[in-house]
């Protein structure tokens, strides 16, 4: 006996057919859809740019704010795992730090250009990199970035000019605040810990002691030699959370979590007094917008929780509508957005100061809807996405749904484990599937058709399967001339392959055709073959009716006919070395349905479903014996 173990078939482009598609209307928000597929996110212009949250990530998708839609999605076949991205202020290019797919595993920064759908400049760097050390320049003309090992401080600092994406390396001395020269190096076991660009190429840095308690800022200055020329102390209290870059003040700001802000002036980093604006306060989450005339601090404990304030005289503006804790706060060139953690976000528009909220159709009870492949039914009135409708709780936590799911689209039925719910078509129904895997098993269930035809077709090779036109017409209950006459005709409903040849790129098509009628399938399943010993005579089939038959007091049923399953024990015969093989493959196969078949010409032995027992009889030295007990689905 044998079994196939199905691959999942509803993948987009894994399937192709010309079955009737379902006419109802097609759900969709009125509104936007403010998600983005991860909380990993960088804004450039109107775009956001958003990467999953895993590791070994390595595909990023690019969203247009105005519409909350996807764009287009790009990954990067030199890379095997991307940890950071940071979007030009243009939105027109993406920096992104990575590990290669060498087979060094080398750290990488790359640029991606979205104009031209290429990568315009790599480097490779010696050790590592870190998530703080890119910054833009505002006009998008450059980016920084620290390079070299960031577990000795600072050694090195490159500038990348975006007109030729060639990078310039400034190895000047830095000078710390006891006259001591070090070497392209901000202190040992210090760590790079931000960059800061501004239009004047003045780039700031701040370092944070590795070990004890000890937090030190460090800001540097490029001379117009482009030479690092200053440096900074502060107070061993201060932990600063973000850095402001003032071209309209001429001043560097380092924001504090607990003391609001140190200025210091771009002519010789001398310390400014702290604006009464933006003082007293733990703040977080910096960001500056994209015309360089405000910014906003995200407040830890008080509200308004995100706070507008000018870059011009650093006076308080209207506060942000959006309120949350957020993982993330970005401007973009009209908006300002708060990302959470699971990557929905709160937008606003910057013009009018107003939230964009995300606005869902209203249906009345009885609408069905189609939404991602499925069909679902309003039970009430609601405006619920159907697919979080069905999930639905009261008050008291207890399921109170909106919606019902009606189950797959018709074209995805014949793909749901469920026999009974039927792909229809017209005839004659053509099914193309491209598994991209070696399969060499296909099963067909409730089938309603004539005539069942199955070819595989490789794109080298031609056509490799053809099993010409199979009936489906059943004779077997033909005993007489009076049946052969009278009787009505019967057919055959399932139908089991295990000879497809080995190919991983060809395309299996089923053909039903009805001659002249519809057809109807119930289950199409396609997979790997298993071999499970010789099935043996005293092997059973049957069924398991689920209809309810229930007597009154008086004697008088009520029958309701319900759905039947298919059933069997089967009996084989092993080797005593498969003993353990087969043991192991069964054990991984609970709870998990499988086509079963004993023979494919007996058509009762012809079974999906799950195993609900089995036992192994060490019989002899020669062989041993398998028993097991298949439930159908």
């Amino acid at each position: 006996m044998k079994i196939i173990r199905p691959m999942d078939l509803t993948g987009t482009g894994v399937v192709e057919s010309n079955a009737t598609p379902d006419e109802y209307q097609i759900w969709e928000p009125e509104g936007r859809t403010n998600s983005f597929q991860s909380a990993r996110v960088s804004v450039g212009g109107n775009r956001g740019f958003s990467l999953p949250a895993s590791s070994g990530s390595k595909t990023v998708s690019v969203y247009d704010l105005s519409t909350g839609e996807l764009i287009f999605s790009f990954s990067d076949g030199a890379t095997d795992d991307i940890t950071l991205i940071s979007a030009s202020p243009d939105g027109n290019f993406l920096a992104y730090a990575c590990l290669s797919n060498d087979g060094n595993y080398d750290y990488m920064l790359r640029v991606y250009d979205t104009t031209s759908s290429q990568v315009v400049f790599s480097r490779t760097f010696q050790t590592g990199i870190v998530e703080t050390i890119i910054s833009w320049a505002p006009d998008s003309s450059s980016l920084f970035y620290v390079d070299e090992s960031f577990f000795q401080g600072f050694l090195g600092c490159v500038k990348v000019d975006s007109a030729t994406w060639t990078a310039s390396v400034f190895s000047g001395n830095l000078i710390d605040e006891a006259g001591f020269v070090q070497k392209n190096q901000i202190y040992a076991n210090n760590k790079v810990a931000g960059i800061g660009a501004s239009g004047e190429y003045f780039i700031s840095f701040r370092a944070s002691a590795y070990s004890g308690t000890e937090k030190a800022t460090v800001i540097c200055r490029l001379s117009p030699s482009l030479l690092l020329t200053h440096s900074q102390t502060l107070s061993p209290t201060i932990y600063p959370q973000g850095l402001l870059v003032n071209d309209i003040r001429s001043e560097v700001a380092i924001i504090h979590g607990g003391t609001g802000a140190s200025f210091f002036s771009y002519a010789d980093l001398t310390p400014i007094g702290t604006p009464a604006t933006i003082s007293g306060t733990a703040y977080k989450g910096l960001s500056v917008s994209l015309d360089g005339t405000e910014f906003t601090l995200q407040a830890s404990s008080v509200q308004p929780y995100n706070r507008t304030f000018s870059l011009t005289d650093y006076s308080e503006l209207t506060a942000m509508p959006a309120a949350g804790d957020y993982a993330g706060i970005y401007y973009a060139t009209d908006y300002f957005l708060g990302v959470n953690s699971d990557g929905t976000y709160d937008i606003v528009d910057t013009a009018t100061n107003t939230l964009i909220t995300q606005t869902n159709p209203t249906v009345t009870a009885g609408d069905i809807y189609t939404y991602a492949d499925h069909n679902y039914e309003a039970l009430q009135d609601n405006n619920d996405r159907p697919d979080l409708g069905v999930l639905n709780l009261d008050a008291g936590g207890n399921p109170a749904p909106t919606w019902l799911d009606l189950g797959f689209i018709n074209p995805l039925r014949m793909f749901d484990n469920k026999l009974d719910s039927l792909t229809t078509g017209p005839s004659p129904l053509v099914i193309n599937i491209t598994p991209g895997m070696l399969v060499n098993g296909l099963a067909l269930f409730n089938v309603d058709a004539s005539t069942v035809q199955i070819t595989y077709t490789d794109p080298t090779d031609g056509l490799v399967y053809d099993t010409g036109a199979i009936s489906m017409l059943d004779n077997s209950g033909v005993q007489d001339w009076y049946s052969f006459f009278f009787d009505p005709y019967l057919v055959k409903a399932d139908l089991a392959r295990v000879d497809l040849p080995a190919y991983i790129d060809g395309t299996v098509q089923i053909t039903l055709d009805g001659a002249g009628a519809g057809v109807a399938i119930g289950e199409v399943v396609l997979g790997t073959i298993y071999k499970i010993g010789e099935a043996q005579y005293g092997s059973s089939a049957g069924i398991i009716d689920f209809s309810r038959k229930e007597a009154d007091q008086f004697g008088n049923f009520e029958i309701v006919p319900r759905r039947f399953s298919k059933r069997a024990e089967f009996d084989a015969v092993i080797p005593p070395a498969y003993g353990g093989s087969v043991q192991r493959t069964l054990a991984r196969l609970r709870a998990t349905p499988v086509v079963w078949i004993g023979s494919v010409d007996l058509e009762e032995t012809i079974v999906y479903g799950y195993f609900r027992e089995f036992d192994i009889l060490l019989s002899n030295p020669a062989f041993s014996n398998v028993t097991i007990t298949v439930e159908g689905l």
